[in-house]
Order: C-alpha cells, then sequence, then structure tokens
C-alpha cells in the first residue's frame, strides 16, 4: 500500500528558513544510504545535496504545492528543475521511483524536466501528468550524462512559441539532449518544438538508448523522430514507435542523422509503424542522413510499406532493413534477430506487433464510478479494454480485475409485493411477447454500411419507455450491443413530430460503422417496451447481414443488372479487405457464392490515372493516406505565423469549386496545422477533391487535388506493392465504379 509522509515541521522549517534541510519521516522500507522522499517538499529538497541517494516512498502531486499560494509556487518557472538556476549543479547521486509517480509536473523556465543535468542514475519513475512550457526539455531530465532507466513520461512538452526560433532547441520525452544511456523507457506524451523532438530523446550525442519505444505524437518544424530528433552520434537498440511524426524531416526512429565530425550511428533491431509526414523529407526509419563524416547504419530494422522508403534523404548502411505489410508486421518470424526470450513479446491486445517486455498495450476506457439502484447495476471505478475485453483497476492496466468485481448490484427489496426502497410494485411476468412491438429496417450501402430503423410512434402508446436492442457479432470476440432510446443513458433516437401538435409520430435509429471487412458479420435486433408497472414486453427479433443483404439483391428477380453487379463487386471488395485486414479470413463473404451470382461481377480491372497534384501559392501541403477498410486523407501544413490559430480550417472542394466541408485544423504551438477528410462515398471514388487550408477567409497554403482513384494508381506504382494491398485497393475502385453506374441507370 502506497502511504504519503507529512510533516508539519517540514513546512514550518521551510517557510521560515532555519535549518538547511528535513526530509519526511520514512513509511516505507528505505534501503540504508538513502533517504526518503514522499512529498512535493521533499523532492524540491534534493537540490541542496544533489550527490545524495534518494527513494520515493509514495506518489507525488506537485499540482497544489506548485498552484498560486503554494508551498514551491514560482510565477515565473513553476518547478524548477534540480539543479537549474542561478549557478547550475549537475545531480550525481541515484533518484530510485521504486515504481512510484509525479503527477502535475510544471515547468516555464527555459529548462524543462524534473532534473536539470544528470550525471547520476535516475530509474523507475513514471511522470504521470504534467506540461512543460519550455525551449530545452525532457520529462525526466533536461541533459542526461549519466543513466536513465525504466521511467515513462506521460506529460506534454511544448515549445514556447513566444520566444525566437532557434535550430538549437529540444524536446525529448524522456531526455532533452542525451550524452549518456537510456534504457527501458516509454513516452506516451505529446512533444512539439521548434527543432530537434523525439519520444525519447530531442537531441542524442554520443548517447545510447535501448529497449525502448514512443506512442505520443512529435512535430516540429525542423527534425522530429519517434526516439530521436537529430543525431550527431550514438547508438539505438530495440527500439520502436508507433506515434504520428511531423517536421520537415521526419523519421520513423531518427528525425536527422548529421555530425560535423567523424561518427558512427547504429540502428538495431528496431521497427516503426507510426505515420510520417515530412515536408521536404520522410522515411519510415529516418528523415535525413547528411555530412561524409556521419556514418548511419541499419541492422535488423522495418517499418510498414505504407511508406516507399526507410529514409527520405540521404544514404546509409543496410543490413536487412525492409519495409514490410501490415499483416507481415505482426508475425513474429518476421523478426529473426530479434531477442524473443529476453527483450521482445508479441502483442497479444489492440497491439498485434512486437512490444518490449513489460509493456504490453490495450486500448483503455475509463469508466467512472456509478452507484446501483433499484432497477440498474452500479460499478466501480474502473479501466475497460474493448478489445481484449480486459478490466483493470488503474490506468495503466497493471492490476486485473474481472466484470463481476467491477460490478455493484442493488435490485428491488420486496416485502408483500412492494419495494421498500422506491415503492415499486412487483408484476409478474417480467418479460413478455407482444408481436406488434415491431420496426421497418433498410440497409444502404457507401464507404461504409448503414442500417436505418423506423418505429411507428401509434405501437408505442400504451408503454411508458422503450429501447431497440441492436447486438452485432464479432469474428473472434464477444458480441457488441448498443442501446438506443430517448433517455440520456442510451444512443440516440430521432424523433419524427406532427409540426402542428408536437405529437411523436415515429422514431428512428441510424446504426453506422459496419465496413468492409464486418460485411458477413450478422446484427440481431429487437424493440422493448416498458409498462408503468415495470413488466417488459418485446417484439421479435430480425437477424441480418451486409452479405445477407447484398445476396438476396443478387438473387432478386426485379434487380436490375446493374444493381447486382454492385452487389457482387461489393462482397468481393468486402472479401479482399478481410484478407488484407486479416479478419475472418477462413469465412470470406464470397465464399460460398454460386458460378450465377458471380457471373454479374465486373471482371476487367478498372484504369486509375494518377491525377494529385499541388498548385498556388503559400505554405506546401502534406498529404498522408490511412487506408483499413475505408480511405481516409490526412492533411498537413506548417504555418508558424498565425494570427489566430483557432481560425485556421482546411476547406474541402469538389472539381467546380463547390464547398464539400470546412474542418477545424487542429494545432500545436501555431506551428503545425492538420484536418482528416474521410467523407468519400462509394460513387465518388474518381471525383477529384481539391484541399487548402485558411486563417478565417485568407488561404495560407497550397491547394492539393486528390481522388481515391490517385491512391489506387500510386499503390499500383509502387515497386514494394503487396497482392492483398493491391487486391484490395483494385476491388475497391471496381466497386466504386459499379455503385456510380448503377446510380446514373437508377436515376440517383
Amino acid at each position: 500500500m502506497i502511504k504519503k509522509c507529512t510533516s508539519l515541521m517540514l513546512c514550518i522549517l521551510l517557510l521560515f528558513a532555519l535549518l538547511p534541510q528535513t526530509f519526511a519521516t520514512e513509511t516505507e522500507s528505505v534501503p540504508e544510504g538513502y533517504t526518503a522522499i514522499a512529498t512535493p517538499e521533499d523532492l524540491a529538497l534534493i537540490r541542496n545535496d544533489m550527490t545524495g541517494n534518494y527513494i520515493l516512498t509514495a506518489d507525488i502531486d506537485l499540482t497544489e504545492a506548485l498552484a498560486e499560494g503554494g508551498s514551491l509556487y514560482n510565477a515565473t518557472l513553476a518547478w524548477a528543475p534540480l539543479g537549474a538556476g542561478t549557478s547550475f549543479v549537475n545531480f550525481t547521486g541515484i533518484l530510485d521511483g521504486n515504481g512510484h509517480k509525479i503527477y502535475g509536473l510544471k515547468c516555464t523556465g527555459p529548462y524543462g524536466g524534473l532534473i536539470y543535468q544528470n550525471y547520476g542514475t535516475i530509474k523507475n519513475i513514471t511522470i504521470a501528468s504534467g506540461e512543460l512550457v519550455t525551449h530545452y526539455a525532457g520529462a525526466i531530465c533536461t541533459y542526461n550524462y549519466g543513466t536513465i532507466y525504466g521511467c515513462q513520461n506521460y506529460a506534454s512538452i511544448t515549445f514556447q512559441s513566444s520566444s525566437s526560433s532557434s535550430t538549437s532547441f529540444f524536446g525529448g520525452g524522456i531526455c532533452g539532449n542525451n550524452n549518456g544511456s537510456i534504457e527501458l523507457c516509454a513516452n506516451y506524451g505529446e512533444v512539439t518544438s521548434f527543432s530537434n523532438c523525439g519520444g525519447i530523446a530531442g537531441y542524442n550525442n554520443a548517447g545510447n538508448i535501448m529497449r525502448s519505444w514512443n506512442s505520443g505524437k512529435i512535430s516540429a518544424v525542423t527534425n522530429a523522430g519517434g526516439i530521436i530528433g537529430y543525431v550527431t552520434k550514438g547508438n539505438i537498440y530495440d527500439a520502436y514507435n508507433a506515434g504520428e511524426i511531423s517536421a520537415a524531416y521526419a523519421g520513423g526512429i531518427i528525425g536527422r542523422a548529421s555530425s560535423t565530425s567523424y561518427s558512427n550511428n547504429d540502428m538495431n533491431t528496431c521497427y516503426n509503424v507510426g505515420s510520417i509526414t515530412g515536408s521536404t523529407a520522410a522515411g519510415g526509419l529516418a528523415g535525413l542522413r547528411s555530412g561524409n563524416r556521419c556514418n548511419l547504419s541499419l541492422y535488423d530494422c522495418f517499418w510498414l510499406d505504407t511508406m516507399t522508403d526507410g529514409i527520405g534523404s540521404g544514404d546509409c548502411n543496410i543490413y536487412n532493413a525492409l519495409a514490410l505489410s501490415d499483416a507481415t508486421m505482426k508475425q513474429q518470424s518476421s523478426y529473426v534477430n530479434y531477442d524473443f526470450d529476453e527483450s521482445w513479446a508479441m502483442g497479444t491486445c489492440s497491439y498485434k506487433y512486437p512490444v518490449l517486455q513489460g509493456f504490453e498495450v490495450h486500448t483503455l476506457e475509463h469508466v467512472s464510478a456509478k452507484a446501483a439502484t433499484c432497477t440498474a447495476d452500479g460499478n466501480i471505478e474502473h479501466w475497460y479494454c474493448s478489445e481484449c475485453q480486459g478490466y483493470f483497476t488503474d490506468s495503466e492496466a497493471a492490476q486485473s480485475t474481472t466484470a463481476d468485481a467491477v460490478k455493484l448490484t442493488a435490485g428491488h427489496n420486496y416485502v408483500d409485493g412492494v419495494c421498500t426502497v422506491c415503492g415499486e410494485e412487483l408484476s409478474l411476468p417480467a418479460y413478455r411477447l407482444d408481436e406488434n412491438l415491431s420496426f421497418s429496417m433498410s440497409i444502404s450501402a457507401g464507404a461504409e454500411m448503414t442500417v436505418s430503423y423506423s418505429i411507428v410512434a401509434s405501437v408505442l402508446s400504451s408503454y411508458s419507455d422503450f429501447y431497440l436492442e441492436i447486438t452485432k457479432d464479432v469474428a473472434g470476440g464477444d458480441p457488441i450491443t448498443m442501446i438506443y432510446g430517448i433517455t440520456e443513458d442510451r444512443e440516440p433516437m430521432t424523433v419524427k413530430s406532427n409540426p402542428t401538435t408536437g405529437e411523436a409520430l415515429m422514431y428512428q435509429v441510424t446504426y453506422k460503422g459496419i465496413n468492409a471487412k464486418e460485411m458477413g458479420d450478422s446484427f440481431s435486433t429487437t424493440l422493448y417496451a416498458v409498462k408503468e408497472n415495470g413488466a417488459i414486453y418485446y417484439g421479435n427479433t430480425t437477424k441480418s447481414s451486409i452479405k445477407d443483404y447484398l445476396v438476396n439483391k443478387i438473387d432478386d428477380t426485379r434487380s436490375i443488372a446493374e444493381l447486382k453487379t454492385m452487389a457482387v463487386d461489393m462482397l468481393r471488395y468486402g472479401a479482399a479487405a478481410q484478407v488484407r485486414l486479416g479478419y475472418n479470413t477462413e469465412n470470406l463473404v464470397t465464399a460460398d457464392l454460386t458460378e450465377e451470382q458471380l457471373s454479374y461481377a465486373t471482371t476487367e480491372i478498372p484504369e486509375a490515372v494518377n491525377n494529385a497534384a499541388s498548385n498556388g501559392t503559400g505554405a506546401a501541403v502534406n498529404t498522408n493516406i490511412t487506408v483499413t477498410s475505408r480511405v481516409q486523407l490526412n492533411l498537413s501544413c506548417i504555418y508558424t505565423t498565425a494570427t489566430d490559430p483557432n481560425a485556421v480550417k482546411c476547406v474541402i472542394t469538389d472539381s467546380e469549386g463547390k464547398i464539400l466541408g470546412e474542418i477545424a485544423a487542429t494545432n500545436k504551438s501555431g506551428i503545425m496545422f492538420s484536418a482528416i477528410y474521410e467523407n468519400v462515398g462509394a460513387k465518388e471514388m474518381r471525383d477529384v477533391i481539391n484541399a487548402t487550408f485558411y486563417e478565417g477567409e485568407t488561404a495560407i497554403s497550397q491547394t492539393v487535388s486528390w481522388s481515391v482513384e490517385s491512391y489506387v494508381a500510386q499503390v499500383r506504382a509502387k515497386t514494394n506493392v503487396t497482392e492483398d494491398e493491391l487486391n484490395m485497393v483494385n476491388a475497391m475502385l471496381t466497386y466504386g465504379d459499379a455503385v456510380a453506374a448503377y446510380m446514373t441507370v437508377s436515376g440517383q
């Protein structure tokens, strides 16, 4: 159990400065020769002896201490890194976090980090939250010449945009400038700087980084990398990046490698699966290698084949460095020289790529505590992983639990048929069939499949409450249930009312999100209604799937030929998506189609022309395509002179200039602006769209032209395109052409 140390005497002594140093009483076992650290004041007192050995005996929250009126309040600097001040002092001792966390780390001076310059050892500390707005920063330390081991960061690191720009600035999730050793560290926080940003180290000069990884978003104007932003000398072993990287020179592991003196830099057993955007050069592993005296060697390093080049610009020594497909990178056999006995393990939850042992990745949703009532279960506070259906009592998924353990139940307490808590009268039976509880259902097929339900209000007139329950099967997983209703605790319904009387006439539900790979998944729908006495009635359950719907269209004698072709081509697209994404491949949606049904399919592979282009003046617009079961266009530009960053938007127009959408741009410190466009319908895959960034009504970027057809042409032109990727994009464009043909003939 973690216990916090408090000391009234400590506060008094600090306030009046009568004694030089006093630490809190130990509450956990403290090794001989170590001093216990249990409070914010304890932590601050380390600066009085930077040679000592210290161990945390409790989690520490700096929030109140750094706030105005707090014991450590500093209006200018907030937290000054230990050792930073009028005269800088190096830390040469040991700081052992002992598995504890520090919350609320806030730095607003020129230097940011828990410690300024480390020549000793810092280990087993997690910076659980905080914000560092500085020029030179690393969450654990600004500069490292010693050892950092087993540390993690969740705090954000941000460039001070009000200051002058400099290529010497740096920011790293763990360390700003590394000249020592960093091992078994991870960064989850967002890091943004004018220059030299890295998930682990912003700048690396003669330092080594081992068994570390990044999943935070890393962005800079000049150099950004998933592990290191700028390296002049040093080695990286057993590291990977899963975060989004963007800069002029952007790389999955290293942003830029360059040196004015002879140096060797080895990248060994590293990989990248994060998206990389570089306005000048971008690489799956490194953005730029420059300078004849800087050698960069790659050993057993891999990156997703969504990027063509491992090195954006410059050459290097390559010893088994390859672009691999998503499916291949999820297979342990692809990583022959990786040590799966001591260092690596294959991810088993939401992250299927290799992970460093001790860093399993979950997709966690926080569930707040809720009291149980007579009619509804409650729960304790917990975190739930939708991928592995795991329950955890902490936000890092370190302590697992069960669904039953987090549930709180109360229920009615009936005495003589009346609940003593809420007064509800017992009415049996609780559930009854009412065949009048019915609904109509229709399915529309586009980039995503949508199921629409309509419920006539008159069938519900005798009930006090009602809800529609939809349960979708998931291949290899538990079913997903969604409940729609008109109360706030349910997914919303749309009410169609009489405009004169306001009386409800119809209730409508739109069920979205069934994508191409899930066409074979069944979904069941039941309408429930509740009487005043609590008795629940239900209608007949309808079970269907997108595949069933399409097969019925193929077999329906009333369907025209173009509709049959559209349905078959759509199923072929679904099967290709299953193969590409590795989803339920033993039950492809086309597996049981007859020869007669398949005869309606398009037989020729459609032509695809790359009509992507850029024109006009202003900032360059970077594009990055994400393809899973649909196409998503990621757009970004570097724009450092925004007067009002909140007014920056991306305007999407068609070929005739008609506005299709205005997307508010997201930004960090007014440096990088980005937007995501994903409203490309199936029939519009050949339509060229134009994207331009604006500040208010003034264009600030070039205009890029793009289409799904262009993307297909680009994939076909890749030298390393895989068969499953090629089949999916060809099937996607074929299906789009079939939809357009059907809608033209049918007058839609």
